[in-house]
């Protein structure tokens, strides 16, 4: 009997271990083939075919890797089972659920890498938020040709056993019992290589030879791509990645992750944290200070990409033809500042809402203040204003239940909300209603009591991808349709913040009125190898406009290029309302007496990026490679020229950027210790 059992299960073991074979083979040629569509082809000679063939097998070194640790794992635990028939079943039709996920996944990342230019991550995929809100981005990648390409293809991958199986059967039969092929040793003149044989089946012979082998190609690659591909935005680098492990590696992080980062915490610099702030301003206006405030953030809006900054001579906003803004240059020009140099803090929608309404730097890591840690021990300005008498209102095209927003605003001030949800109105996407239709129930609302002071927040949504145009499409000269279509959408933004200036100067507020116009980040458009947000701290993801509007600015000059920074929006707003900001705040007030020497930003996408501007000199850290980037941007605005990558880079840069190292130590250190003692429950 137990003669039977142990065939059986060697019968059992067999089989199932040809399918995994088989199924392994399969995803790797599937993931070969994601490489393939990926790697750019420009092949006119055999010289570049050659090259290309090499990339090729180095971007997809990585998913030849997983694939190769995805079928041991598979074989362990098949050899496990074997024994017991109904748990070797089950495990036997999950694996082959397993490999077609894998698969679905592979082939899906073709999109995600073409829409993103990264590879999906956990971190990536919470700040995308539900299926359901931003289906409508999601929909602008896919037609029924590429959801057929996405089951259809994965499920060869299925199939392939049996189609070795029937074959294998077939060659058996057909041949000769003598003619049947024998593996030999082509080479095995060593001696340890014949007490190997001796020791060894010829089975796992074959399989350590495959795992080292294949495990020596990572490997190689894997030091070859580190060693010549050092620019972390260049394409092959970036598609160099198995799409699975990286998504995997992220839940991981998730779950563990720490904000120990590897800079040199000995010797940070936290001069530009701990200095005593300004004491005077210089705002001293000859009218009426403001009665109300009015903050209009501005979804994925770029300072670039407005027509408030100069002409432009670098990337894709060079080409444009035509203002986008034009109605808030022009009420600049009459009756505001521009602050040419406003940085978000990070370039994510719900890190910034924290830095605009409690003055602080969003923590160092993914957690998310606003969802996370809504009951932080800080004031907003929110609360701040509630407390003198002020009505508080938050009006959003889109969903402020998006990580709980509304949940966080709710407790820290915010009296009334309005979003796609509560406002009636037809949604223009997944996104959320129409920019028109936010800022009409801000006004209604303005209009139940317009005698007592008022704070606002009106937050657009139509220049979120996918970019809405529900008109006929202005030609703004650009080659990308999607840049342009998303001018468009500035555009008419444009032409709604000009009407509510309109409807407020209808009412006799709008001299009464404080209207600050910033945005939540930037969006990018192929620089540097980026798509829309969150993954990178070049200036299109953290160099936001920010405009001053009220008749007390008049005197004051039209431009200012100090350093500014979301964290310094609520200072500035209690300082032009005489009132006091709260000793925890982080910011300082845009009139002070003494501007700050520098900006810090950082982005948690797919990795940690850290980054400051000092001047002209604009430097980044990536975290986990330890990868600096240094741009002059009076020569190079467009941040091309990597001064950090110069063979003969000078002591002076050298000097620069270890000091901006330390800075970057003491952003980190100081934050640390910052929200260790804030973060309430």
């Amino acid at each position: 009997m137990a003669t039977l059992q142990n065939a059986e299960a060697a019968e059992r073991l067999s089989k199932s271990r040809s399918e995994i074979l088989a199924l392994s083979l399969g995803l790797a040629a599937l993931l070969i083939a994601v490489k393939f569509v990926l790697l750019p082809f420009p092949v006119e000679t055999v010289g570049q075919f050659a090259r290309w063939a090499l990339r090729l097998a180095l971007v997809a070194a990585p998913d030849i890797c997983f694939v190769a640790g995805t079928c041991v794992a598979a074989l362990a635990g098949n050899r496990m089972l074997a024994r017991f028939p109904a748990a070797h079943t089950t495990a036997r039709l999950l694996g082959y659920a397993v490999f077609y996920v894998l698969g679905i996944f592979g082939v899906a990342s073709v999109g995600i890498y073409k829409w993103t230019m990264a590879p999906l991550s956990w971190q990536g995929l919470q700040m995308a938020g539900g299926v359901e809100t931003f289906s409508s981005s999601l929909a602008a990648y896919v037609d029924l040709i590429t959801v057929s390409v996405l089951l259809s293809a994965p499920a060869i991958v299925i199939l392939l056993p049996f189609v070795v199986r029937r074959f294998s059967t077939l060659r058996r039969k057909n041949r000769p019992t003598h003619q049947r092929w024998r593996p030999t040793v082509l080479h095995a003149g060593t001696r340890s290589l014949r007490a190997l044989r001796r020791i060894m089946p010829r089975g796992r012979r074959c399989a350590l030879a495959a795992i080292t082998g294949i495990a020596l190609y990572g490997f190689v690659s894997h030091s070859y791509i580190q060693a010549n591909w050092i620019d972390p935005n260049r394409w092959e680098r970036r598609i160099a990645q198995s799409p699975h492990a990286v998504f995997l590696q992220s839940v991981l992080t998730d779950l563990v992750w720490g904000t120990a980062l590897p800079l040199d915490d000995e010797q940070a610099d936290l001069s530009d944290f701990a200095a005593a702030k300004p004491g005077s301003s210089t705002y001293a206006p000859k009218d009426e200070r403001p009665k109300n405030v009015l903050i209009i953030m501005l979804e994925s809006t770029a300072a670039e990409y407005t027509s408030l900054t100069r002409a432009s001579e670098f990337g894709p906003a060079a080409r444009v033809q035509r203002p986008t803004t034009p109605r808030l240059a022009e009420a600049a020009a009459q009756s505001g500042i521009i602050f040419d140099n406003c940085y978000v803090q990070a370039p994510s929608s719900c890190k910034s809402l924290a830095s605009l309404m409690a003055s602080v730097y969003p923590r160092t890591d993914w957690w998310l203040l606003v969802r996370d840690n809504p009951r932080f021990a800080v004031p907003t300005i929110a609360e701040q204003l509630t407390e003198r008498g002020f009505r508080m209102c938050f009006a959003h095209s889109g969903t402020w239940s998006w990580k709980q927003r509304d949940a966080f605003l709710a407790a820290r001030g915010g009296q009334t909300l309005l979003d796609a949800s509560s406002i009636p109105a037809e949604k223009v996407n997944s996104w959320g209603i129409s920019d028109r239709d936010m800022f009409d129930a801000v006004l209604d609302w303005i209009d139940h009591a317009p005698q007592r002071p008022f704070f606002a927040l009106a937050y657009t949504i139509e220049t979120h991808h996918p970019y809405v145009v529900r008109s006929a499409e202005i030609d703004f000269g650009v080659e990308d349709p999607n840049f342009n279509r998303y001018l468009n959408a500035l555009h008419e933004t444009d032409r709604q913040i000009g009407r509510m200036l309109d409807e407020l100067r209808r009412r006799g507020l709008l001299d009464d009125t404080l209207i600050a116009i910033t945005a939540d980040h930037g969006e990018s458009f192929g620089q540097h190898n980026q798509r829309i947000h969150s993954f990178a701290v070049y200036d299109a993801a953290v160099h936001v406009p920010l405009v001053l509007l009220h008749p007390s600015l008049v005197d004051h000059q039209r431009r200012d290029d100090r350093m500014a920074g979301h964290v310094d929006l609520a200072p500035t707003i209690l300082d032009m309302l005489s009132i006091t900001s709260p000793p925890d705040w982080q910011g300082q007030s845009l009139f002070a007496d003494r501007a700050r020497q520098r900006n810090y930003f950082f982005c948690t996408g797919n990795e940690i990026i850290l980054g400051l501007r000092e001047g002209a000199f604009k430097y980044h850290y990536y975290v986990d490679s330890g990868y600096e980037e240094l741009f002059d941007l009076s020569q190079d605005p467009g941040e091309t020229a990597n001064l950090a990558n110069h063979v003969s880079v000078g002591k002076t840069y050298r000097d620069k950027m270890a000091d901006y190292r330390r800075r970057l130590a003491g952003l980190v250190r100081h934050q640390q210790a910052f929200w260790s003692t804030r973060l309430g429950q």
